[in-house]
């Protein structure tokens, strides 16, 4: 039987990532293996990172590292601490880097956002419709209302950060 895996499990999210990541599983046992100067085989780390053998934060720590060195993977790198965070009851989001000295038209870049918000509040709202059009909700269902939630959600605070960053300026002019 084939295991499916979740972005909202820290560990399936962690696993995924490494998966993904050039060499996989293989490349991050070297990794780690140079990074302590302590040998991990890869199929020991396979089982740390599917749940059969029990895995260290420094290690998932080591490996966000490792995954946020390569260019493809750093975007899913810290998916795991946001699932953990979820998990755990907290919210928390990963927001894109803030452009050095905010835009040039900050007036525009925050009409740009308020205009992608209302695109990403429909898509929401057709994954929900969608979702409970036969009052289930399947796997698939959840993590489809959850990434577009989130989406919309990491919007909103880049919004708050634009309006923020625009009134400082003003502020100090």
């Amino acid at each position: 039987m084939t295991r499916r895996f979740s972005s909202l499990n820290w560990r399936d999210a962690l696993y995924s990532a490494v998966r993904q990541a050039p060499g996989g599983v293989g490349a991050a046992a070297v990794f780690l293996s140079d990074r302590r100067g302590l040998s991990i085989h890869p199929e020991s780390l396979r089982r740390k990172l599917t749940g059969g053998e029990q895995l260290d934060i420094d290690m998932a720590f080591l490996l966000t590292e490792w995954l946020e060195e390569l260019a493809d993977c750093r975007e899913s790198a810290r998916d795991w601490l946001i699932a953990a965070a979820h998990q755990g009851g907290l919210h928390v989001v990963d927001l894109p880097p803030e452009p050095v000295g905010g835009f040039e038209n900050e007036a525009g870049a925050l009409n740009d956002k308020a205009l992608k918000a209302a695109a990403e509040l429909g898509e929401m709202c057709s994954a929900i419709t969608g979702t409970t059009a036969d009052g289930r909700v399947t796997h698939e269902e959840r993590e489809r209302v959850v990434a577009k939630a989130l989406d919309l959600i990491r919007l909103c605070f880049r919004i708050i950060r634009n309006v923020t960053r625009w009134h400082r300026k003003e502020a100090s002019v």
